[in-house]
Parts: structure tokens; sequence; C-alpha cells
């Protein structure tokens, strides 16, 4: 993506009012989940992109024991931008049922 096209994208961003969040998790206590924290602030601040919130956790992704996450849920609107370090980071479908809805 070009320059102009990425600062075209962050006008719009600001325009609308789409708020960048980012959602940073480890799997256990031992483990840094804000090691991320940093890439994901210069990704944004590269983009013009002010982070709105952060969420922060050290639970195991194969639980729904994930307080920040439901807090981002919580928070977040339709648009919104969630940054994050792995896609891996967020629910993974599990038998204690859906997390997202429509």
């Amino acid at each position: 993506m070009s320059r102009s096209h990425v600062c075209a994208a962050a006008d719009y961003v600001r325009s609308i009012s789409i708020h960048p969040t980012q959602y940073l998790r480890a799997s256990t206590k031992e483990q840094d989940a804000s090691r991320a924290h940093p890439q994901l602030e210069a990704f944004a601040a590269e983009r013009d992109l002010p982070i709105v919130a952060t969420y922060v956790e050290n639970e195991s992704g194969a639980t729904l024991k994930r307080p920040e996450l439901f807090r981002l849920l919580a928070d977040c609107r339709p648009g919104d931008i969630l940054l994050t370090e792995q896609v891996d980071s967020l629910p993974r479908p599990c038998d204690e049922g859906p997390i997202f809805s429509s």
C-alpha cells in the first residue's frame, strides 16, 4: 500500500470515529502478554492511527475465562479496528458456546 493510500485510510478512520484498539494475550502467567505492545504501537503510529484502548491478559486461548477479551467485545463498536499480535490470540471455537453473534 502506498504512503498516500495509508494517509487516506488514516484520514478516513479519523473522520468516521473508528477506534483502533489492541488486544495482547499470553497463555500463561510466566509469559509476557505485553511483548507485542511496542510493535503494535509502531504499526499504528506509522499509519497515524491513535490506539484508544489496550486490553492485556494472561489466559489460555483454550478457555473462555478471559475477562479482558469480553471487556474488549463489550467496548467495541461496528467498524472498530482490532490490532493483535496473532489471530490465534482471539477465541478458538470450542464447546462452551459461541463468542460472537450477529
